[in-house]
């Protein structure tokens, strides 16, 4: 395994819970990089940088734009490339030691599938794995970059070389298949996110005349769930006590327009705001939930968004409470495990039906039953996950 020493990146959140689970027997390489972002850090006198995309300081300031700009346009495809030159020199000295004959590149961000490009035309026998765990050009913020031609031009003609170059391509879901398959003729396997049972196997309660609605994660301006909102506040203008059976407790960032929208309908007793938890907190807290809320993106390519967030929601084996298009990828695989319902952006009255249904059920016989599918919600762990990767690599 080859990453970057953490020492020489900049990262939003650092979580180091889950690196005591990398077994001793693997091989762990860390390398210096070059990181851009410290100039962000330094610009804009910020401790953290952005989780992804653009860079969203608040206000619209001439330097705000301006090193938008030069994020979009200069570091292509992303700012991480400053790692690659010493990822690639280092990959190269390992793949002749070890006598390496496949490598998988992940993302995001992108730029690491540069890192594979280059050692494959390095090493002509080598198998090269480019995995994507998002989509490159047709990722939800790319329309946001503002790009000039050229360097729109230039990130189309680098992913046609990645997944031409590919000896096999592996994503998450079935729609960014479809579009990669459009894209190259080479193979493209479908390897979704997963769960580790072992991150639920504490069991939690709540009062049972409380309905805990549960979201973990960052909430964006483009993933604020108004039809919620609104169907909250019309449940507490029909009962001022709401805040007394239903609470939704939300543990991450959330944009100022979403705590806007919070307020502007006067929800604050109702809706909890948390801070961020790390990994091995969140298996206990999503257990302790009735509902767990999962957010799509309302952008053009909502279809085929799968967060690593609903894979989470499968281990902890609770319903799923969904808004996102009724016909997405991520709709379908609630569907298949049985796992919850899902609701459109604007269904504001089917949402308010649903909590209010799951309100009497909970104050009726102080649970909610899981209707979850165990067979189809197996699929998704990381044992069954890590055998289908077995597989296409052998």
């Amino acid at each position: 395994m080859l990453t970057v020493d953490p020492d020489y990146a900049s990262y939003p959140y650092l979580d180091d819970s889950t690196e005591k689970e990398v077994p001793n027997s693997v091989k762990v390489y860390k390398t210096k990089a070059t990181n851009y972002f410290s100039v962000y850090k330094t610009l804009f006198r910020r401790k953290t940088v952005p989780h992804s995309g653009t860079f969203n300081t608040e206000g619209s300031s001439f330097l705000n734009n301006l090193v938008n700009w030069v994020r979009s346009n200069v570091f292509i495809p992303d700012p991480r490339v400053g790692w690659n030159k010493h990822a690639i020199k280092k990959a190269k000295e390992i793949i002749r030691q070890e006598k390496i004959t496949t490598v998988i590149t992940s993302s995001a961000p992108n730029s690491t599938h540069l890192i594979g490009l280059s050692l494959k035309k390095q090493f002509k026998n080598l198998y090269w794995i480019s995995d994507f765990r998002d989509a490159w050009t047709k990722i939800d913020f790319y329309q946001d970059l503002k790009l000039t031609t050229w360097a729109n031009k230039r990130h189309h003609s680098l992913e046609k070389q990645v997944l031409n170059k590919s000896d096999l391509i592996t994503t998450i879901g079935k729609t960014l298949a479809s579009e990669f398959s459009e894209l190259t003729n080479t193979p493209v396997k479908v390897i979704s996110n997963g769960y580790d049972s072992d991150d639920y196997t504490l069991e939690g309660t709540t009062p049972t005349n409380l309905l805990s609605v549960v979201y973990t994660g960052s909430i964006n301006e483009k993933r604020n769930p108004i039809a919620l909102w609104k169907a909250l506040n019309e449940l507490n203008n029909e009962n001022e006590s709401l805040y007394k059976t239903c609470k939704i407790d939300v543990y991450g960032e959330i944009h100022p327009s979403v705590k806007q929208s919070i307020n502007k309908l006067s929800l604050e007793k109702i809706v909890n705001i948390h801070a961020k938890v790390n990994h091995k907190q969140i298996g206990g807290i999503q257990k302790k939930a009735d509902v767990l809320l999962l957010i799509i993106n309302d952008v053009k390519s909502s279809k085929h968004i799968l967060t690593s967030k609903i894979f989470e929601y499968f281990g902890a084996q609770k319903s799923i409470l969904n808004i996102g298009p009724t016909k997405g990828d991520a709709a379908q695989l609630v569907e298949y495990t049985k796992s919850g319902l899902t609701f459109d952006y604007k269904d504001t009255q089917g949402i308010k039906k649903h909590l209010k249904n799951s309100m009497a059920t909970k104050k009726e016989n102080g649970t909610l039953i899981y209707h979850g599918n165990e067979t189809n919600l197996r699929m998704f762990t990381h044992t069954t996950l890590a055998k289908k990767l077995v597989d296409v690599i052998k």
